[in-house]
């Protein structure tokens, strides 16, 4: 267990005319004759694609944490993804220096994943909250990092599969999505009961 117990127009294409009634070609480039106008970017669809890609952020910096602990720089990675005075970052950095005191690291396992299940977006930026839902199947194996068993292989403590749903809180601070807290809302022990991600 590594992830899971841890707690996603039309266009107008006339051209101007001229008083006689003709095109005037001359008042625009080429590039501007057959290039349409730009539809605005949805903010709902902007707002979802960011939280995707800060869920994502969160993921692969929680699993970077975990595999060295005593990281500075990938703690620091980690704890930025959090509000300032969020506290489950002071939680998350305690989880983190637990690991490195007692020597362990964790890897994340071959198959493990996550899905974002389903995100609510209460308000939009430039004040956005919002919450997502994640299903993290996780196969990740915590072992000891300092010292090996006696055959010379390395000495696993933790090895369980598990899959949990995840609420995660999270607010914009200083124009970017930051994690405020999270809370698990159910685990499953012994295999994989999340949605398959899908494919590309």
């Amino acid at each position: 267990m590594l992830v899971a117990g841890a707690l996603a127009a039309g266009c107008d294409e006339t051209r101007p005319e001229t008083r006689s009634g003709q095109s005037d070609d001359r008042r625009s480039s080429p590039a501007e004759r057959t290039t349409p106008p730009t539809a605005s970017p949805d903010p709902l669809a902007v707002a979802r694609r960011d939280l995707a890609a800060a869920q994502e952020g969160y993921y692969q910096a929680y699993i970077g944490a975990v595999a060295s602990p005593g990281d500075r720089g990938r703690i620091r990675r980690l704890l930025s993804v959090y509000t300032t005075e969020s506290p489950a970052r002071v939680v998350m950095a305690a989880r983190i220096k637990g690991l490195a005191d007692r020597r362990l690291a964790g890897r994340a396992g071959p198959d493990g994943y996550y899905v974002v299940e389903r995100v609510d977006v209460t308000s939009l930026p430039p004040r956005g909250e919002a919450t997502t839902t994640v299903c993290t199947y996780d196969d990740g194996v915590l072992y000891d990092a300092a010292r090996k068993g006696p055959d010379g292989q390395e000495i696993v403590v933790n090895d369980e599969i598990e899959s949990a749903r995840t609420r995660f809180l999270w607010v914009q601070q200083k124009g970017a999505w930051k994690l405020r807290g999270g809370d698990v809302v159910k685990t499953w022990e012994g295999g994989n009961r999340c949605p398959a991600k899908a494919s590309g």
